[in-house]
């Protein structure tokens, strides 16, 4: 009864349509997931991996969007500094160079002993070299 509850269960389920290259459908179980599960601990995920989805399906502005909400209100999770790092990267993708480098340096500075820093250096090492 507990895993149905705190959605474990749905949330596991719309991970795996995600692993399987389903994209679309995980994103349709995860956008009804804060519906359904509106307590769960899973909620940071759940609007993380939609964000994901939505990046492999290049709809950048969606994806920074969720991101932003792993941002702004689960500020403890620890998807908080991939969400910053793939706000980051949706803003490259999107041709705001300027703020995808201040996105990704907020990265650097905030979480530096992260893989999520470590991604994020590599990138902005790649546009300084576009911009030279």
């Amino acid at each position: 009864p507990v895993a149905v509850e705190n959605g474990e269960a749905a949330y596991q389920a719309a991970l795996q349509t995600l692993r399987s290259g389903q994209y679309q459908q995980a994103i349709d179980a995860l956008a009804k997931f804060p519906e359904q599960y509106p307590g769960s601990v899973y909620l940071p995920n759940a609007y993380y991996w939609q964000g994901e989805a939505k990046y492999v399906l290049r709809q950048f502005a969606d994806a920074a969007a969720l991101f932003q909400i792993v941002i702004d209100e689960y500020p403890t999770s620890s998807k908080v500094a991939d969400a910053l790092l793939k706000r980051g990267f949706s803003e490259q993708e999107m041709g705001d160079s300027q703020r995808a480098e201040a996105t990704l340096n907020q990265v650097v500075e905030k979480y530096p002993n992260s893989s999520a820093a470590r991604l994020a250096k590599a990138r902005l090492e790649r546009i300084n070299q576009q911009a030279n």
